[in-house]
Order: structure tokens, then C-alpha cells, then sequence
């Protein structure tokens, strides 16, 4: 009888320090999901800063010899002439 009571109290003490040990753990909330458009959009707009970026670093020391035509809303056309960076 003795041995009985003493595992039953084992097991009571068993799950009781599993329930404080489970209660104690913050619960976690999921991030939103994504969908795949979205993300497109995320990785489109990475990638299109990222390369104007790195083409503003290449060509930021260029100078343009030669003839230029200038026309209607700040377009321009090398006629004739040289890039150099």
C-alpha cells in the first residue's frame, strides 16, 4: 500500500512539474503570410534599386565628346561622339 501512495504522488509530481514547466513557455504568434505576388514585388523592388544603384556607382564619372541633340522632355541622342567612364 505504501508503494502504491508513493507512485501516485510520484506521478501527480510528474505531471504537475510538466505542467509548470509547459505553462511557463510564451506562446507563439505566426508572422503573416505572404503571397507569391507579393513577395515578386518585394524581390522586383530589391533588385531594381540594387542595379540602379550599382549602375549610378559605374557610370557616375563618365563624360559624353561629341554631338548631342537635345529634344522634348529631357531625352537626349548621341549623334556622334564618344562615352567615357
Amino acid at each position: 500500500m505504501k508503494n502504491l501512495l508513493l507512485g501516485i504522488i510520484a506521478i501527480n509530481i510528474t505531471f504537475i512539474s510538466a505542467y509548470l514547466a509547459l505553462s511557463s513557455v510564451e506562446p507563439v504568434q505566426a508572422e503573416e503570410q505572404l503571397s507569391k505576388r507579393q513577395i515578386e514585388n518585394i524581390v522586383e523592388d530589391v533588385l531594381y534599386y540594387e542595379l540602379e544603384d550599382m549602375v549610378e556607382e559605374i557610370v557616375e564619372d563618365c563624360r559624353v565628346y561629341g554631338e548631342m541633340d537635345i529634344y522634348g522632355w529631357g531625352e537626349y541622342e548621341l549623334w556622334d561622339g564618344r562615352i567615357r567612364c
